[in-house]
């Protein structure tokens, strides 16, 4: 099995985390953190912004980005160039149940790679649309989302693909045919697949990505991320006019949003589940929830920028903008923040073996 950290590329105001969204770039070195001391492990620019990662089985990761980068990552770290078929943009990138890579970007573009990683080839995605989330489904279907309220759908293996029908029902202004309704990310479990996109539109499947049902939409709110929390729950984060918004479900069709007690955190960037509740990285700080009924800042992080974060059992790295670096060993509880040495803006950690690395995007963002 692999695990994918993806974020989708902001519109015109937001930006991602997947839900559990990473995006990562490489105008700055990555980093190793042993024992709290970041050490530089690839010092060579790569030059373009990287969207998203898998880490795969063996230990090693691939990443894609901006331009159609492809980035191999190895255990130790060490990073390679791979060669990429396209220099359109790459949004997101799984493996699938045959063990198959496959990246997705704009235009519709669609890769594939049957070694790993080592190689890619182009392939028909039946779309010319911006295509921005990917999710492999427990019964092996994928299922891809973009532009336009677009929604594509798998059953052998990504081959071939079928278009379905979106419920997202705001007409474009200019376009008639299309819906104005970006979809940004798709996240699930083996009940329930969520997409959420712009217009705070949020999309529900019951059966695997077959069929879709609209659940919520709220104009000008722009939602990029998902956190399935259990089965009980799940939640949408991202921004509405300059401040945050998260919206939760126990659902049942319903979505409530959470409110932020004290300092606005401006926006979410970053959402993580710990076994002492969820840690949202937030423009203005670090921000914590029990039980995502309420949010508070967290005093030790108000007012430093903080863009991703990423938790592992009790231990927890948040990144952010200045190469800032905090860590805490106790879910939370405390927090020391380390010196990276790098002045990018830090997006997450990925965990290979024993060791986390974090990519670095520099500035300004992509967005």
């Amino acid at each position: 099995m692999s695990r994918a950290i993806s974020r989708a590329g902001r519109g015109a105001a937001f930006m991602a985390v997947v839900a559990f969204c990473a995006l990562a770039g490489g105008s700055e070195p990555s980093k190793v953190v042993e024992a709290g001391h970041p050490t530089w492990i690839h010092p060579s620019p790569q030059g373009q912004m990287l969207r998203s990662t898998v880490v795969l089985a063996d230990g090693r990761a691939v990443s894609v980005g901006n331009s159609g980068a492809i980035v191999g990552i190895a255990p130790d770290g060490g990073m390679s160039v791979l060669k990429s078929p396209t220099t359109a943009s790459l949004y997101s990138v799984a493996q699938l149940a045959s063990g198959r890579l496959l990246a997705v970007g704009d235009q519709g573009t669609m890769l594939s790679s049957m070694d790993r990683g080592s190689s890619w080839v182009a392939q028909p995605s039946g779309s010319s649309r911006d295509l921005r989330g990917l999710r492999v489904e427990p019964d092996g279907g994928v299922t891809v989302v973009g532009r336009y309220g677009s929604i594509w759908r798998s059953t052998n293996d990504g081959a071939t693909w079928t278009s379905v029908a979106s419920p997202a029902p705001v007409a474009h202004p200019l376009f008639a045919s299309r819906s104005r309704v970006d979809l940004n990310a798709i996240a699930g479990d083996e009940i329930d697949d969520y997409v959420v996109g712009s217009e705070g539109t949020i999309l529900r499947s019951r059966d695997k990505g077959r069929t879709w049902t609209l659940e919520h939409q709220s104009a000008g709110d722009i939602l990029m991320a998902l956190l399935v929390r259990s089965a009980q729950s799940v939640c949408a984060f991202g921004t509405r006019h300059q401040s945050a918004v998260t919206l939760c479900s126990k659902r049942d069709g319903r979505w409530e949003e959470v409110p932020v007690e004290g300092d606005q955190p401006g926006s979410l960037e970053g959402v993580t589940w710990t076994s002492s509740g969820a840690i949202a990285a937030g423009f203005r700080g670090l921000f914590r929830s029990a039980d995502l009924r309420v949010w508070h800042a967290d005093p030790t992080s108000r007012e430093v920028p903080m863009v991703g974060v990423t938790a592992s059992g009790p231990t927890i790295f948040v990144t952010g903008r200045n190469g800032i670096v905090l860590n805490s060993g106790d879910a939370g509880r405390t927090w020391t923040r380390l010196a990276s040495g790098a002045t990018a803006r830090l997006h997450h950690f990925i965990r290979l073996g024993g060791r986390f690395v974090a990519l670095a995007a520099g500035e300004p963002p992509i967005w």
